[in-house]
């Protein structure tokens, strides 16, 4: 059993926090009433419908609007592209366990993933909390249908929100599904944008929009006729500078501190910046910039785009010179997917201590475990050790020829395996 002790709570990191409404709300009276209702009757709701449809708006909103009180506790965990279900709930329960003043020891519980997931349920329904799981469409699929399967049957008083792109049968009694806004919510919605529109120009926006308001905040913004969504018409009225900056933006898949994507990519002027996120081309927050997920895929062809590998290899650079090991973890993706085998070497056989001390097990292994390049054995070895999942363990051989290093990362594997007596041997 994890170790507790009372401690101070720890106030919540801003990225964490249930952030405002960004924009204007109108409309979607009916979907607002319906997770009221839901958030009522049971500690978990999946808020579901495609890309840009308004899924995080109206969850923000419904919460600030009818849940002020619980508004403050809130946690908000955005879920980034390819996240293991491992590190979510790694995170959670390290969030939870801070915000809580719970001395938990967390390292004691790697490879448990039921008793990890105990752990963050009984933190959040310590002080009843909220917690939203944004976009969790980009965890694997499995285990986040079992982490919000668990979550449904075991928890009582917490809430958990969670919003996608796609549905997941199980949760289907628990699920909202948003669909295309309608048209005259949408009218009120460009006329809240710009209301310097032309009545015949917000119609025209609104019918191009299909129902989605953040289609319908780039029309808006492109002049009085609404013309298809493409990259070159988003870019159209935006500054060279501007288009260089999201062109480099785009191969992350993580937000990233505004200070190291400006070691490589040009930031544009302050107004220019202002009309990218009221746009919600990008979103910039507590230092930490990323752009919006249905704007990633306009900016490269499918294949191999040159564009791409220089924005990558420039990206990578300047993210593995960074002390932040989430930037260095984001440029170990970019040199795997290049791919730039010698430079991820590099970089690894140099942060990858780090990387596991920060508790990056879970992603690190994503990159390591469809390599098997044998010049990082070790840490491999040692990734899945530290993960402790059959899944992990049972992808890893014993290395071939090892130096002391290797056969020591190998007999903690052993150990996690709970072969005991061979790791005893190996060590």
């Amino acid at each position: 059993m994890a170790r507790r002790k009372s401690g101070r709570p720890r106030p919540l990191p801003l990225e964490h926090r249930l952030p405002n409404l960004g924009g204007p709300f109108l409309g979607r009276e009916e979907e607002t009433r319906r997770l009221d209702e839901a958030l009522a009757l049971g500690p978990v709701t999946l808020v579901v419908g495609p890309g840009g449809i308004g899924k995080t708006a109206l969850v923000l909103a419904t919460l600030h609007a009818s849940h002020a009180d619980r508004v403050g506790q809130a946690l908000y965990v955005g879920v980034p592209p390819d996240e293991p279900v491992d590190q979510l709930r790694y995170q959670l329960v390290r969030l939870l366990a801070a915000a809580e003043g719970s001395d938990l020891d967390i390292e004691a519980l790697r490879g448990e993933p039921d008793a990890m997931l105990a752990a963050a349920i009984d933190l959040a329904e310590a002080s009843s909390r909220v917690v939203v799981l944004d976009d969790v469409h980009h965890g694997e699929a499995d285990g986040v249908e079992e982490l919000l399967t668990r979550l449904a049957t075991y928890a009582r008083n917490s809430r958990w929100i969670a919003t996608s792109r796609r549905p997941i049968p199980p949760l289907a009694r628990h699920s909202l599904e948003l669909g295309a806004m309608a048209d005259r919510d949408l009218l009120m919605l460009a006329e809240a944008m710009a209301p310097s529109k032309s009545a015949d120009a917000a119609r025209r926006a609104v019918r191009a929009a299909t129902g989605s308001p953040w289609m319908l905040q780039q029309l808006v913004s492109m002049g009085d006729t609404a013309r298809e969504l493409s990259r070159d018409e988003l870019l159209a009225e935006l500054p060279p500078r501007a288009a260089t900056f999201l062109e480099r933006l785009a191969v992350l898949r993580a937000p990233m501190p505004t200070e190291l994507v400006a070691s490589f990519a040009p930031i544009p002027d302050d107004a220019t910046m202002a009309q990218l996120e009221r746009r919600g081309l990008v979103q910039h927050a507590e230092g930490r910039i990323r752009m919006h997920d249905v704007l990633r895929g306009l900016f490269f062809e499918a294949g191999v785009d040159p564009r791409r590998a220089e924005a990558a290899r420039a990206a990578a650079e300047a993210l593995g010179a960074s002390d932040d090991p989430d930037a260095a973890l984001e440029a170990a993706r970019l040199l795997a997917e290049l791919p730039d085998l010698a430079a991820l070497r590099v970089l690894l056989k140099g942060r990858g201590d780090e990387l596991l001390a920060h508790g990056l097990a879970p992603r690190l292994w994503q990159i390591l475990g469809r390599l098997s390049d044998p010049e990082l054995v070790q840490l491999t070895l040692r990734c899945a050790a530290e993960l402790g999942n059959a899944t992990a363990l049972s992808a890893v051989d014993a290395p071939a020829k090892p130096d002391d290093a290797e056969r020591f990362a190998w007999a903690q594997t052993l150990y996690a395996q709970g072969d005991v007596a061979q790791a005893r041997r190996e060590a």
